[in-house]
């Protein structure tokens, strides 16, 4: 599920007009080329089928849901209009990731949907933290990274649950990587030179 302002450079890539949303470059072909991959190993790659745009970043006065097709935009008719933002997912999105994240058993959620500091554009996040609680409370083993996140989780009354909450969005996806992070490492060489040095103690003990 690819959302929040990276969903928008992965349908820039594949021809939706985002207006003025602020896209990566440099991404437009890894994104298309992470497509096909994704299509060529049968894996289900789901972005927004619509969205919530505003011409303010901080005020959500005026905002609309637009639907998203690809490669049906033109200059004359974009997706999202030239002088807005796209804020949030729409609620047709929110019901498909919803309903995506309540059929798997391991859920990671690193990134909020949408600017959700701002009321009219915290629906999508909230929906999705929502059906993470739902997943939990089904069996479901459910991580959260990231600072945003896990603050976007804590504004909702009552809380979701979750299975495991980290703060740090960078290092949790970097452990998803496999790789070894600074801090295990040094735990680990700890953890394994004090086993050392109680087994050598064992032994002049003995």
């Amino acid at each position: 599920l690819v959302g929040g302002r990276m969903a928008f450079t992965f349908l820039a890539a594949e021809g939706v007009a985002v207006g003025k949303t602020q896209i990566e470059e440099d991404w437009l072909e890894p994104c298309r080329a992470m497509r096909e991959l994704a299509a060529a190993r049968g894996v289900k790659l789901l972005l927004p089928q619509d969205v919530v745009v505003a011409r303010s970043l901080d005020d959500d006065c005026g905002c609309c849901t637009v639907p998203l097709t690809p490669y049906c935009c033109t200059p004359d008719a974009p997706c999202v209009p030239s002088g807005c933002y796209g804020l949030d997912i729409g609620p047709q999105t929110a019901a498909a990731f919803t309903e995506a994240i309540l059929a798997c058993k391991t859920v990671f959620w690193n990134g909020p949907m949408g600017r959700f500091e701002v009321p009219g554009f915290a629906a999508g996040t909230e929906a999705v933290a929502r059906a993470m609680g739902c997943a939990t409370e089904a069996g479901s083993t459910t991580i959260v990274g990231g600072g945003d996140s896990v603050s976007a989780v804590n504004q909702l009354e009552p809380q979701p649950a979750m299975s495991f909450v980290s703060t740090g969005g960078g290092a949790s996806l970097e452990l998803v990587r496999g790789q070894l992070l600074p801090g295990i490492q040094a735990m680990a060489h700890a953890l394994t030179a004090g086993a050392g040095k109680q087994q050598q103690q064992q032994w002049w003990s003995k």
